[in-house]
């Protein structure tokens, strides 16, 4: 390339385009300083960088912009600033994540009647601007750690843990085919997000401001007064306060298990959220604590608990199993089940109100199919 060699291992990563896209940079740098009247802000547009670039070259790009503009400062400009602001279009949460949310500006598509659709461009510097700095670090950390395409997603699912996260794909197959005729939310853009009880309710200034339909599945954790004044678990009819942090936030701080039972669909939805924590099977019957005391008294069937309160030897035997192989066995191995209640529910809301209703992938890939015989087709006739 021009002279410039490249080592062997930065094959597949995408290291030419880096540096084609770095030279038209200098290009840019050097055709400024070449101006007799120096504008007062430079301008440069950046469409979709990723394009052919390896994730990990998507992040050391957005990275090292400032850094490079600094370095041609200082290099060839002999610190004379350059005032230059790089305007990055982009589909990559590698890239998104990587940036602060006060340079990040969200372009949200809602309807604007019958049939027309426009775009309404969020700052989230404005939007996330009244958050406490301990939250915007933690959502900024947490983007940047677990690459989740929040910003690119139609609607999202905050999740406890594994168990949820390995099983949570079947379910949604599960509850969509049992309600044929409705809109599925497999074929919705859904991001899945691992937070667990103790940070769900960091995400909702976030959620809110992206205006973006959301169910978060927690467990109602139920606590009561032991020893020393400590809380400890117990089950549901027993628990007088739940320890999860996100259904304190939702609620207050010393609501009760039993109050939970109680709420109506309404009350755990607020906006474009909904909370989805564990409910009897059946109106009267045994709550379960956690979300794999749940999975089992939905499918009791599968399960030798023998005679007793089902509530306690649920969450007994749930207590003897590994989370992550008792939900990849129910997910490859033993794959007739029923979703527990509470997340059915939960996932049957969660796939109303499609803000863009799109077809679903295979009806999409039927139409490019038929598109793609036609040309060819019509490319035979006029040959």
């Amino acid at each position: 390339m021009n002279g410039v060699t490249l080592p062997e291992t930065y094959n597949g990563l995408g290291a030419r385009n880096l540096v084609y896209m770095l030279l038209q940079l200098l290009r840019f740098f050097r055709e400024f300083q070449g101006t007799p009247t120096a504008a007062g802000v430079h301008l440069i547009f950046i469409e979709e960088p990723e394009a052919h670039l390896h994730p990990q070259m998507q992040e050391v790009f957005i990275r090292q912009l400032e850094y490079i503009a600094n370095a041609f400062v200082a290099q060839l400009n002999a610190d004379r600033p350059w005032p230059v602001q790089f305007v990055v279009t982009t589909h990559s949460p590698h890239m998104a994540n990587e940036a602060r949310f006060e340079s990040l500006r969200y372009f949200l598509s809602v309807t604007d009647g019958p049939g027309l659709r426009r775009s309404v461009v969020k700052d989230l510097r404005q939007g996330m601007g009244g958050a406490p700095e301990e939250d915007r670090n933690f959502l900024h950390q947490y983007l940047t750690l677990s690459r989740c395409d929040l910003f690119f997603a139609d609607k999202a699912v905050l999740i406890e843990g594994t168990a949820e996260r390995l099983l949570l794909p079947a379910m949604i197959r599960k509850t969509d085919a049992a309600a044929q005729g409705e809109p599925q939310l497999s074929s919705q853009y859904l991001t899945v997000m691992e937070v667990g009880g103790a940070y769900a309710h960091r995400f909702f200034g976030l959620l809110a401001f992206l205006e973006l339909r959301t169910l978060i599945i927690t467990d109602i954790d139920s606590v009561a007064p032991g020893a020393k004044n400590k809380r400890v678990a117990v089950r549901v009819a027993e628990g007088t306060f739940t320890s999860n942090a996100c259904i304190k936030s939702w609620y207050e701080p010393d609501v009760s298990p039993a109050q939970l039972l109680d709420k109506s669909t309404e009350e755990k939805t607020d906006g474009g959220r909904r909370l989805a924590y564990q409910i009897p099977e059946q109106d009267g019957g045994p709550c379960a604590r956690s979300f794999e005391d749940a999975f089992i008294l939905a499918n009791p069937e599968l399960f030798d608990l023998g005679e007793g309160d089902q509530a306690t030897l649920a969450y007994e035997h749930a207590a003897e199993q590994k989370k992550s192989s008792f939900a990849l066995e129910h997910a490859i191995v033993n794959t007739e089940w029923r979703t527990p209640r509470y997340i059915g529910e939960g996932l049957r809301w969660l796939a109303q109100g499609n803000p863009a209703p799109t077809l679903g992938p295979d009806a999409i890939a039927a139409e490019l199919v038929a598109e793609v015989i036609d040309a060819a087709d019509g490319a035979q006739v006029d040959g």
